[in-house]
């Protein structure tokens, strides 16, 4: 996965997440259990 923290935009900033094909299904469900967690 790429990630990358954006400031400076009009709405505010933001952490820009980008999987890629070659993450495991492991890894994509660490993911969500993490949004998830941020989300609560």
């Amino acid at each position: 996965m790429f990630a990358v923290a954006r400031k400076g935009l009009h709405s505010g900033g933001c952490v820009r997440i980008t999987p890629q094909v070659f993450n495991t299904v492991d890894e994509m469900g660490r993911l969500l259990e993490v949004l998830g967690k941020l989300a609560a």
